[in-house]
């Protein structure tokens, strides 16, 4: 009884409810920040921009779940199959992120790189909404190419 009730109703709304903070955290990382204001994590740039990774990563977990989940429910090779190559963009993409956040890091402690990105790229500029949907556009690019190329691996029959 009980298992049935955690899964047509407690796990539909857990998936909702983080699926909608992985699209904002994705699509508007400035949202969250106004909606749940951090006094350690000022709305920066740099932080919008590593909140717009952990929203890549939580929306490709959210979809491995709900593929996986559905893929054992219906008895579907096809989505299992899916679930398994979503898995493995989900490491790719943890690692990768994880990596540019160490990399970055370290590479702001240099002064030459800090003022190259300042040169560059002012904070004028960096707040500006042009660049902000051009973030936006470039990571649910990433993301819609990551679950299109798990789906083609899917269907040539390449998977874990």
């Amino acid at each position: 009884m009980l298992d049935r009730l955690f899964t047509f109703l407690l796990l539909p709304i857990v998936l909702f409810i983080f699926a909608g903070i992985g699209l904002i955290l994705l699509v508007s990382p400035s949202l969250h920040y106004r909606l749940q204001p951090n006094p350690f994590m000022a709305d920066t740039p740099w932080n919008r921009l590593q909140m717009r990774m952990v929203g890549l990563v939580a929306c490709l977990f959210l979809i491995m779940a709900i593929t996986g989940w559905s893929g054992r429910a219906v008895k579907s090779q096809l989505l299992e199959s899916f679930s398994s190559n979503v898995l493995v963009a989900l490491w790719i993409t943890f690692i990768a992120v994880v990596a540019i956040g160490i990399v970055s890091g370290v590479l702001w402690r240099f002064t030459a790189f800090r003022s190259f990105i300042r040169c560059h790229y002012p904070s004028d500029k960096l707040r500006n909404r042009i660049w902000e949907r051009r973030m936006a556009l470039t990571f649910c690019s990433i993301l819609l190419l990551l679950v299109g190329t798990s789906l083609i691996l899917t269907v040539a029959g390449y998977h874990p």
